[in-house]
Parts: C-alpha cells; sequence; structure tokens
C-alpha cells in the first residue's frame, strides 16, 4: 500500500474496502462532467479497476489515491495519475474531493503536493499536466497556486447537457 503522508491527510492504495463508496462517488452525476462519465458503474467494474490497480502504473498507465484524513482515516475523495507515460515523462493528474463540505479547507491542495512530489521523485517525471473547465475556478487557483500554468485552451469542448464548455490545459514542467 503506497502511502504518502501530508500534515492532515494520506495518499493511499485503493483497497476492496473502498468499493462502496467509490461507486458512490463515480456513480453520483455531479462528477460526471469532469470525468466523463456517461452511465453508471457496476459494483463488479470498480472491483476490476480495483484489482487491476495491483498491476501497478507501469502496466495499467493510471493510478488513484484514496484521500484520507490522518484522524478517523475518513476518505475524502481520490487523486488520479492518468496518461501515465514513462517515455515522455509525462503524466495527467486529476483530483476529487468528494465531500463538498470538505472543501477549500486545504485537504485538495495538501493532496496535490503529494502528488506532484511523488510524480516528480518517485516516477522520474518531467511534466504534469491537467484539464480544468474554463469556469471552475476552485480548481483553477488550487492548480496555479501549485505553479501550474495555462498552456492551452478547448472551445466547446464539453457538452453539459445543455450548453457546451470550455476546457482549460495547465501544465507543470520541472525545472
Amino acid at each position: 500500500m503506497i502511502l504518502l503522508k501530508g500534515k492532515q491527510i494520506n495518499l493511499r492504495s485503493m483497497t476492496m474496502e473502498d468499493v462502496d463508496i467509490i461507486l458512490n462517488w463515480e456513480n453520483d452525476p455531479k462528477n460526471w462532467l469532469f470525468s466523463g462519465t456517461l452511465s453508471p458503474f457496476t459494483s463488479s467494474e470498480i472491483n476490476s479497476f480495483i484489482k487491476n490497480s495491483e498491476l501497478g502504473i507501469y502496466q495499467t498507465k493510471q493510478f488513484r489515491f484514496i484521500i484520507e484524513l490522518h484522524e478517523g482515516k475518513t476518505a475524502l475523495g481520490t487523486m488520479d495519475i492518468f496518461d501515465f507515460d514513462p517515455h515522455n515523462k509525462r503524466a495527467g493528474l486529476g483530483i476529487l474531493i468528494a465531500d463538498e463540505s470538505k472543501r477549500g479547507l486545504g485537504y485538495g491542495k495538501q493532496a496535490l503536493g503529494l502528488a506532484i512530489e511523488y510524480c516528480f521523485k518517485q516516477l522520474g517525471l518531467h511534466q504534469i499536466y491537467c484539464n480544468i473547465l474554463s469556469d471552475n475556478q476552485e480548481s483553477i487557483a488550487l492548480f496555479q497556486s501549485l505553479g501550474f500554468n495555462q498552456c492551452g485552451h478547448k472551445k466547446d469542448w464539453i457538452w453539459d447537457g445543455t450548453n457546451f464548455k470550455d476546457e482549460l490545459i495547465f501544465q507543470f514542467i520541472k525545472s
């Protein structure tokens, strides 16, 4: 189990005990716009996803951490590394603090900081990136506060069921 420790939170590997909570987060339609989900996941699909994570990031090209509080081991959300490309030394990052009452308290910043350090020090990456909807000012501020710079703008990229939304690309290149 990978465990990265922050001041108030840990990033740890998923376990089979996380199936129900991940299923709940993944099947919450409020999160679908950010994740690209179009239909609910089954328990079996989440089970397979967790089992496949045991293969490691070099085989699956992705890794999902559970963000949890030190105190009480309460799961707050996920920190994802995706599109892992060890040859070109890059990957994407995505974060979800699922409980809206826990947003804006610094947990996301701690989790993202730990993930950045892991990507550069442990995985030896040269750059990381993220995609953020242009109206998601909280996420934009979070990623920029840790050194990400906007490097692209995709117009009318995401259909939200009513309108198209722009998506911004942010990049952090290790100096």
